[in-house]
C-alpha cells in the first residue's frame, strides 16, 4: 500500500480565505515607498546639522553642548536607517506569503526597535541644552532638567524592554510557534513608549512660549522667535500619526501591516533633527543685526555692587542666547529685557562717566 497523506488538519475557513488573500496580493510592495522616505529624510537631517555648523563657524563660535548632542543624534538614525533596509531586504513591505527568511526579518525588526528608542532622546537633549542656556528662569533651567530625566529614563527602560522583549531572545527566531519561550507584550510595550515620545514632545514645546512671551521686544521679533520653536510640533504630529499606525498594525501579516509605522518613524526621527536645527540657521541667510538698542551697542557696562560681584564687563558675541544677545540678536541684551534696580555706569565718546545709573 502507498504512504498515507500528511496528518496534518485541513485548513479552516479563515486560514483559506487568508491564504487565497494572499496569493490574489501577492505582487504588492510598500518598499518603494519606505526606500524614498529614507534617502530623503536622511539627507535632509544631514544637510540641517552640517547647516548649523557652518552656522556656528560663520560667527566665529565653538561648538557647545546642543550642537554636540544634535551631532550625536545622527548615529543611531543612521544605523535605524540601515537596519530598515535590512529589514526590507528580508520580506517588510511585502506580504508574509514572500517571505523566505524569518529569522533574520526577526533579528532585524528587533534591531529596529531598539535603535527607534535610541533616536529622540539625543535629539531632545539638544533642545533641552539649548534652552538651558539662553533662558536665564530658574524654572525653566529645572523643568528642563526634570524633562531630561523622563526622557533618559524611558530611553534606558524601552531600550532594554525591546532588548529583552523575549526571554531568551533567540526563542523569536528559534521557536516561531512559541515553545519555550516567555515575551512581553510588544504592541502594549510600543505603544506606552509611544505615548510618553508624544507627551515629552508635547513639554518641550511648551517650555520656551512663556519666557519668549514674556520678551520685552518688537511684536515682530517675538513672533519670529515663537513660530521658529513652535516647528517642533511637526514632530508631536509625526509621532502621534506613527503611533496610530504602530496600533492599527495587525500581527495578521506583519511584513506588510508593519510598513507604514516603519515609514512615519523615519520621518519622525528624521524631522526632529531638522526642527532642532532650524532655531539656529539664521546666520546663514540674514546677517546678525542688532534690532534695538542693546547693553553693549548703548555703551551699558553693568557696574560693582558693594559686595564686590562681578559685573557685566564685556559681553561675548553669541548669537544663540538670550541673555548675550538673542538667537536672532549678537550684540548684547536688550535693555527692556534687563530687570529693575540693574545698576549700570555709563560710558560715552561725548561725554563724562555718569555711574549708579538705573534701568528704569
Amino acid at each position: 500500500m502507498s504512504a498515507s497523506p500528511s496528518n496534518a488538519p485541513p485548513p479552516t475557513p479563515e486560514q483559506a480565505a487568508f491564504l487565497a488573500d494572499q496569493l490574489a496580493r501577492q505582487h504588492e510592495d510598500r518598499r518603494p515607498g519606505l526606500i524614498v522616505a529614507i534617502s530623503i529624510c536622511i539627507f535632509l537631517a544631514y544637510l540641517a546639522v552640517a547647516l548649523r555648523i557652518i552656522a556656528r563657524r560663520k560667527v566665529k563660535q565653538p561648538l557647545k553642548a546642543d550642537d554636540w548632542w544634535i551631532i550625536g543624534a545622527l548615529i543611531p538614525v543612521t544605523l535605524f536607517d540601515g537596519f530598515n533596509f535590512w529589514t526590507m531586504s528580508k520580506g517588510m513591505g511585502l506580504h508574509i506569503i514572500r517571505m523566505t527568511d524569518i529569522p533574520n526579518f526577526m533579528k532585524s525588526s528587533v534591531g529596529c526597535m531598539i535603535l527607534y528608542g535610541l533616536c529622540l532622546p539625543p535629539v531632545k537633549f539638544s533642545i533641552l541644552c539649548l534652552y538651558h542656556r539662553i533662558f536665564p528662569a530658574k524654572d525653566i533651567k529645572y523643568a528642563g532638567i526634570a524633562i531630561a530625566f523622563v526622557v533618559g529614563g524611558t530611553c534606558i527602560a524601552a531600550t532594554l524592554a525591546f532588548g529583552f522583549q523575549c526571554i531568551p531572545l533567540d526563542s523569536l527566531w528559534t521557536s516561531p510557534d512559541g515553545k519555550g519561550k516567555r515575551c512581553i507584550d510588544i504592541s502594549t510595550l510600543a505603544m506606552t513608549s509611544g505615548i510618553i515620545n508624544i507627551l515629552t514632545d508635547v513639554a518641550i514645546l511648551v517650555l520656551p512660549i512663556r519666557p519668549l512671551m514674556k520678551l520685552k521686544a518688537p511684536i515682530m521679533v517675538r513672533a519670529g522667535l515663537l513660530g521658529t520653536f513652535l516647528l517642533g510640533g511637526c514632530v508631536c504630529i509625526f509621532s502621534i500619526v506613527r503611533t496610530i499606525m504602530v496600533k492599527q498594525a495587525s500581527f495578521d501579516d506583519p511584513t506588510w501591516n508593519n510598513a507604514p509605522g516603519a515609514t512615519w518613524s523615519v520621518i519622525e526621527n528624521h524631522v526632529a533633527i531638522v526642527c532642532a536645527c532650524l532655531p539656529v540657521l539664521k546666520p546663514l541667510f540674514i546677517k546678525p543685526k542688532s534690532a534695538m538698542p542693546t547693553a553693549k551697542s548703548s555703551g551699558y557696562i553693568r557696574s560693582e555692587d558693594s559686595a564686590g560681584k562681578r559685573g557685566m564687563s564685556k559681553m561675548s558675541k553669541d548669537p544663540y542666547s538670550m541673555t548675550q544677545g538673542s538667537v536672532w540678536e549678537d550684540d548684547g541684551v536688550p535693555l527692556n529685557s534687563i530687570a529693575k534696580g540693574t545698576q549700570f555706569e555709563v560710558r560715552s565718546l561725548h561725554g563724562p562717566q555718569a555711574k549708579g545709573a538705573e534701568v528704569v
